[in-house]
């Protein structure tokens, strides 16, 4: 799939600036994202609302990692440094990829996690697997 344009890539950096900005305010370690409108807004890919898990892992720091089934990854848009995309396979589980990448972000087990309130129902059993990479969930 084409890339996004410069200057929608550098609206994009700045959308994720603002969140970390508020994260940190918040005191949230990590954002997670699935369908709904917050996904397009900071990342260009608007998911197909499928059961298999999209999620973007948003650290307060690091990288952004989009977490895409395999079969979706052609549709991502090339976004240079703006997120790393892993994808994967029926045969893997992807919440315990997420749940990796959340228990990577830097936290010592003491972090908060938000999720977004617009995630359809299977992709909230993320909650239950990242508790156990050592994070719990923001209220």
């Amino acid at each position: 799939m084409e890339g996004l344009g410069d200057a929608a890539r550098r609206w994009r950096h700045q959308r994720l600036t603002r969140v970390r900005d508020r994260m940190a305010r918040l005191g949230v370690d990590a954002l997670l994202l699935s369908h709904g409108a917050d996904l397009p807004w900071l990342t260009g890919y608007r998911a197909m609302p499928l059961e298999r898990l999209t999620m973007l892992v948003l650290p307060v720091e690091g990288d952004p990692v989009l977490v895409v089934p395999a079969l979706e990854a052609p549709r991502v848009p090339e976004a240079g440094d703006l997120f790393a995309m892993t994808a994967w396979d029926d045969t893997e589980e992807p919440v315990e990829r997420v749940a990796a990448l959340v228990g990577g972000s830097g936290t010592t087990g003491a972090g908060k996690l938000s999720l977004s309130q617009r995630m359809f129902a299977a992709a909230t059993r993320t909650d239950s697997s990242v508790r156990t990479a050592g994070m719990k969930k923001s209220r």
